[in-house]
């Protein structure tokens, strides 16, 4: 029985160790081409699978992926979208730069109501009070409060 646990433990350590021998980690930034600053929420992503990552705030990323070639697109909205073939042995760093996109818009058209369209009147808003809400509520040296009635109302 011992000699199984043995056996079934080596074979467990060379699975793994083959495992980990086959993937490589890839990192690096995506920068503006033009500006050379970062791009933070950009999307990297190794195509035909479904491995990927985004950017942080510094424009950083990294990804493990498998040692053998595959093609990776880095992508970002305002900029052109960048492919890649890499077919790395090692752990490798590579910096994506990205060319902003720009649209031309041919002619852009502001209409709105008038003004007052939605305004029936300039009243905000009003309370009545008359004396018989004024004898509900409660009585400070004999006499009805006006100030607390005002204060115990909705809204104030």
């Amino acid at each position: 029985m011992k000699h199984h646990f043995t056996a079934f433990f080596l074979i467990a350590s060379l699975l793994c160790v083959y495992e980990v021998k086959g993937q490589i980690r890839l990192f690096g930034q995506i920068i503006n081409k033009t500006t050379q600053k970062p791009i933070s929420g950009a999307s990297i992503q190794m195509l035909n699978s479904n491995v990927g990552t985004t950017s942080d705030s510094s424009g950083n990323y990294t990804l493990t992926v498998p040692s053998t070639g595959f093609n990776l697109r880095a992508t970002a909205v305002g900029y052109y979208p960048k492919m890649r073939y890499f077919e790395p042995k090692k752990d490798i760093r590579y910096v994506f730069e990205l060319a902003e996109e720009f649209k031309q818009l041919d002619e852009v058209t502001v209409k709105t109501n008038r003004e007052d369209a939605n305004v029936s009147s300039i009243e905000m808003s009003t309370l009545k009070l008359d004396a018989k809400s004024l004898r509900r509520i409660p009585v400070v040296f004999g006499e009805a409060d006006i100030i607390k009635a005002l204060l115990l109302q909705p809204g104030v």
